[in-house]
């Protein structure tokens, strides 16, 4: 091996290592310039190098895998942004008939339907409340390309009561649409496993869209608090000029309700029109039975918003609902008490669902 180790070889390394360094130091020094120090001195310093490792004594295989190996890194982007596009498929996600608002599509759930298949296409079903869950896995590509033509190819359809499906545009950006209904991406969510977890994209008018953001604020954290041992229906009414000063800090909202089991507050509750803003409002209310002296205990409650088995004499709260008025939510109810004295207090039509208005 030393009788091919000559001067030629010695300096074709030497211009190739000198042209990494002077390439890493342009990007220390010259920060966003940097391009200049790769461009005017590596780049020239790295194309000289095969002059010299070609004409020194290793052999042939050597002095071509020396000279040219750096070949191999834009070969190997290349196929593997040819293998990754083979791997993308066009993807239709039925949405219900008239849904406004932000939509997901969450992955690889074991709860969630089977994949669908339609002459060749991939076909998932969006729910009510603007989630779809599906037991098919979705790659996460490595390159840009790939990814954005997995979104141009996927297809949105509006589904009424009867099957039939309607087309929906989609947008790349927030531009104003007037009246017209799109789609509006927002971004594919990744996992820590190479996956993407979940898609995002809005449905509606791009006025829907400035709204249901500015809807967003008022998601705030609203935490009850229940004079202990109160057991019955609660009842708390907003907007009473007469009633309590609204209380809570930071945006968020703190409702005491006393023995009486009703609460007059002057505190506002806007209506929330999106059902995954609404979701989320209603995921961060919070119940505690408080005695006063400063100690409290949650309260479970068992259904979409808390666990579903709880010991027979356990209190919980159930049948949440808010009532409607024009100027927002003029009133919230719900039970509390264990799971038989709630059986016992529910009239025929307590539905008990989150968020339902009557």
């Amino acid at each position: 091996m030393r009788g091919w180790i000559d001067r030629r070889l010695l300096i074709g390394v030497g211009l190739q290592i000198c042209a990494f360094l002077v390439g890493v130091a342009s990007g220390w020094l010259l920060y966003s310039a940097g391009w200049l120090g790769v461009l005017l001195i590596s780049a020239p310093m790295f194309i000289a190098s095969p002059f010299f490792l070609m004409r020194s004594a290793a052999p042939l295989p050597v002095r071509l895998l020396m000279s040219f190996w750096i070949l191999f890194i834009p070969a190997y982007h290349v196929a593997t942004i040819v293998i990754e596009y083979t791997k993308v498929r066009t993807e239709v996600l039925l949405i219900p008939q008239g849904y406004r608002g932000l939509m997901a599509l969450k992955f690889d759930e074991k709860t969630g339907a089977a994949a669908q298949e339609e002459e060749g296409k991939l076909v998932f079903r969006i729910g009510a409340d603007g989630e779809g869950r599906t037991q098919a896995h979705e790659p996460r590509f490595s390159n840009r390309d790939p990814d954005e033509s997995r979104e141009q190819r996927r297809e949105y359809y509006f589904v009424d009561a009867a099957g039939k499906r309607t087309r929906v545009a989609r947008e790349s950006t927030s531009t104003e649409t007037g009246d017209r209904v799109v789609v509006f991406p927002t971004g594919d969510y990744f996992d820590k496993h190479g996956g993407i977890s979940r898609v995002e994209w809005f449905v509606g008018t791009s006025t829907d869209q400035r709204n249901y953001y500015a809807e967003l604020d008022h998601a705030r954290r609203e935490t009850f608090e229940i004079q202990k041992g109160l057991r019955g229906k609660v009842r708390i009414l907003f907007d009473v000029p007469d009633g309590e000063p609204a209380n809570g800090q930071g945006g968020d909202a703190l409702f005491r309700i006393g023995p009486s089991g009703e609460l007059r507050t002057q505190a506002h509750e806007p209506r929330l029109y999106y059902a995954n803003i609404q979701r989320k409002r209603d995921a961060q209310r919070e119940f505690y039975e408080w005695d006063g002296s400063g100690a409290s205990q949650e309260l479970k409650r068992p259904g979409p918003s808390g666990p579903k088995a709880v010991a027979n004499d356990e209190p919980i709260v159930a049948g949440f609902q808010e009532y409607y008025g024009d100027n927002g939510v003029s009133r919230i109810e719900f039970f509390v008490g264990t799971p038989a004295e709630l059986e016992k207090l529910r009239g025929p039509d307590d539905s008990g669902r989150p968020g339902s208005a009557r």
